[in-house]
């Protein structure tokens, strides 16, 4: 198990938009808190919120399976947070996340 110090952890990546990466999603987020001092329903809190705004992003489809969705994910010992975007065309996580 990894285990998070004062500084935050980050991993950025993108999903293919549909519903099954969701899945995938939800299990991510789990595996990182577990390095963290989060307790378990915070851990499902996260995996709802995420869930919702995953979903949110799927509604705005024009076609299904279009588009992918970019995540970045900070992990520090006592919380995380998930910034999560949504495009309908393919492209590279890093572009996105460089327009900070």
């Amino acid at each position: 198990m990894k285990t998070f110090t004062v500084c935050s952890r980050v991993t950025q990546f993108s999903l293919p938009a549909d519903p099954y990466a969701l899945t995938i999603l939800r299990r991510f987020i789990k595996e990182i808190a577990s390095g963290t001092t989060l307790r378990d329903d915070e851990v499902r809190e996260l995996q709802n919120s995420v869930t919702k705004a995953f979903d949110s992003a799927l509604c705005q489809q024009r076609l299904p399976g279009e588009g992918r969705i970019a995540l970045r994910i900070h992990a520090w010992s006592d919380r995380i947070s998930v910034d999560l975007v949504y495009r309908e065309t393919d492209f590279p996580p890093a572009e996105y996340f460089s327009r900070s």
